[in-house]
């Protein structure tokens, strides 16, 4: 449905537009495709894990609905309480103390597939986007103005990806454990 809805995009953009993707434009799509299809499969992978502890179906459905909307909506949230949990920050912060708190933001926040999604899109589809954590000022100075290749945008969100994989898999294995423990006891 993904590549379907993709496409027809794609085809009813270029005919409204008039604009013509380049070969490299296809590549990011295609890029882009795949690394939607590990996140979609994580939460699948999740939905099956959730069907294999649970007995009801119901219940199954809800706690996956419950997952995701608390991944989704709520992480910001919670990734700020525990931030400021691990990382303080007094009545009057100094810049360190503000710095250290915000990078523990940043890599809690990293433990969440929706996170890890949004950064990855948001380089491999947007050309000039340099970075996906924090930028300083210092940063954005020297930064050209130039459009980045495919395999820059790649080198910038590898490790979101390796993590996307890395939480499907890890779901995907937890499902089948659990799944094989059932039926070998029964």
């Amino acid at each position: 449905v993904l590549v379907g809805l993709t496409l027809l995009l794609s085809g009813v953009g270029i005919w409204r537009l008039g604009i013509v993707p380049t070969v490299g434009d296809l590549i990011r799509l295609t890029v882009w495709l795949v690394v939607s299809l590990m996140y979609i499969g994580f939460w699948l992978a999740l939905a099956m894990l959730f069907s294999v502890w649970l007995r009801r179906a119901s219940t199954s459905a809800l706690a996956s609905i419950a997952a995701w909307l608390v991944a989704t909506l709520f992480a910001v949230l919670l990734v700020g309480i525990v931030a400021d949990v691990l990382a303080p920050l007094p009545a009057q912060p100094t810049p360190e103390e503000t710095l250290r708190n915000a990078q523990m933001q940043e890599t809690l926040s990293r433990f969440s597939p929706g996170t890890l999604y949004e950064q990855a899109t948001g380089a491999l589809l947007n050309p000039t986007q340099r970075a996906t954590g924090l930028v300083f000022l210092r940063q954005l100075d020297r930064a050209l103005p130039n459009p980045i290749t495919l395999d820059q945008s790649l080198l910038i969100v590898w490790s979101q990806v390796v993590g996307l994989i890395a939480l499907t898999l890890l779901t995907f294995a937890a499902a089948y454990i659990s799944f094989m423990r059932q039926e070998v006891r029964a």
